[in-house]
């Protein structure tokens, strides 16, 4: 699952540091090279987080990715995100664990003022003004709004009181999908199976579609052994080929993004 901090094994988790230092709020977080790989847990009190998370200020120059997790009342305020962007310049993911989000305009207003994150993570989020998933939808249908060029990975689950927000936010999605062709991945939660598979059946439009962006493109070794068998070949055609006309083979010999959508019942 994009955003999964849990998923390592016992070898893996030897060269990570794992300090405790409150039970309120605890933010991880990972620099990007793997060679690199700590994990530090911090302490962020309720409505406090801005003390602990100035660290980042130090430390969070090579973040690849940060998950929040609460063990009390925890709001990812726009104070949060502006901090995120002015000390972690190389996040691409958040993920984070019965987090409070005041409103859906917050991310939007993050991703304008400069956020980069690619993939968000959010499970048992609560979301304070529900009536923001309007704007969300508006954002992400407009492919000229910066969460909608950034943003490509979307995993939420509900907090059980946002129940009723299930079947909107998945509705919202699926007018958002034909508009916006950056998202790469959607998953969600819906406790009730019948909604569920009815979901299921209706985003088949959607999963695997294939999307104008390139996953892997053509090493450059292979290019050079292309290249160098065309020069073999000596056909005047094939020698005297446009520059533009190369790049395009490359560029359809790549490997193209494909969309996953994943409906889940709670665990």
């Amino acid at each position: 699952m994009p955003g999964d901090f849990g998923a390592f094994g016992r070898d893996e988790l030897a060269p990570w540091r794992d300090l405790l230092l409150s039970q309120s709020v605890k933010f991880y977080y990972r620099y990007g090279q793997p060679a690199d790989l700590t994990r530090v847990r911090r302490s962020v009190g309720d409505y406090a987080s801005l003390p602990s998370l100035q660290e980042l200020k130090t430390s969070g120059q090579t973040l690849a990715a940060i998950h929040f997790e609460a063990e009390g009342e925890f709001v990812m305020s726009p104070s949060v995100f502006q901090l995120l962007i002015d000390c972690c310049p190389k996040l691409t993911r958040i993920s984070g664990y019965e987090i409070t989000l005041d409103s859906f305009a917050t991310i939007i207003d993050a991703y304008e003022r400069g956020l980069r994150v690619q993939a968000l993570s959010l499970e048992f989020l609560y979301i304070s003004d529900a009536e923001s998933l309007r704007r969300l939808e508006a954002a992400l249908s407009d492919p000229t709004t910066a969460i909608a060029r950034t943003l490509k990975e979307i995993d939420i689950v509900l907090s059980d009181e946002m129940y009723a927000l299930e079947i909107p936010l998945a509705d919202a999605m699926e007018r958002i999908l034909p508009l916006n062709k950056r998202l790469r991945f959607f998953s969600h939660v819906i406790s009730a199976r019948a909604e569920r598979l009815e979901r299921e059946e209706r985003f088949k439009l959607f999963n695997g579609e294939y999307l104008q962006m390139i996953k892997q493109r053509v090493p450059n070794r292979a290019r050079a052994a292309f290249l160098s068998a065309l020069r073999a070949i000596e056909s005047p055609d094939i020698l005297t080929l446009d520059h533009s006309v190369l790049f395009s083979i490359f560029d359809f010999a790549a490997t193209p993004e494909r969309r996953r959508i994943a409906f889940r019942e709670y665990y």
